[in-house]
């Protein structure tokens, strides 16, 4: 009897071990995978001016842009995965709690935002009727990483090649082309 209560107790150990060693492989890729995600600046976006002229003819326009790019920006953002996103009500809790109402005191103060939420980097930009205006801003050092401007309208052309006319650009479009030209 005595063999057999061997051959359990090895089975069992062997039952435990294997046990262990898949434990160990998991701590080891959820330690890695937490590792591999810190390594990802952490980025925020913050409200978008906009700026009216007496020359704008559609005032609506450059405002609803405002509103919609920057949402457009965080799903794009989140899409390459490079980069650990703040959640736009953090960033307004935030904004709140420094009491800034108006967005030219907030892009004024993105780089104390940005400290406040505890991100690398935050976008920023003005909306006008014709093209926006967009800001990468670097935390730590408060500078200005990348500025860009993007047209809201690109040729159309016909047959020939030849340019005969101009289409807007959707936000989903602009936001593309955003993050396509901060990457550069």
């Amino acid at each position: 009897m005595e063999p057999v209560t061997i051959s359990k107790n090895r089975a069992s150990l062997k039952s435990h071990m294997s046990r262990g060693v898949l434990v160990f492989y998991l701590c080891f890729i959820s330690l890695f995978s937490i590792y591999a995600q810190e390594k990802r600046p952490r980025i925020a976006v913050i409200d978008f001016e906009y700026v009216l002229d007496h020359n704008t003819p559609h005032p609506s326009l450059a405002k609803n842009r405002a509103e919609k790019i920057p949402s457009f920006l965080i799903i794009e953002l989140v899409n390459t995965k490079k980069y650990i996103v703040l959640e736009r009500s953090r960033v307004d809790q935030i904004i709140d709690e420094l009491g800034l109402q108006s967005t030219q005191n907030v892009s004024s103060r993105a780089a104390e935002i940005g400290k406040l939420l505890g991100t690398n980097k935050i976008i920023t930009g003005v909306c006008f009727y014709n093209e926006t205006h967009v800001r990468l801003i670097d935390i730590e050092s408060g500078s200005i990483e990348a500025a860009i401007i993007i047209a809201h309208s690109v040729p159309t052309y016909n047959r020939r090649g030849k340019i005969n006319g101009s289409r807007s650009l959707s936000d989903k479009e602009m936001a593309q082309k955003i993050i396509e030209q901060l990457k550069e």
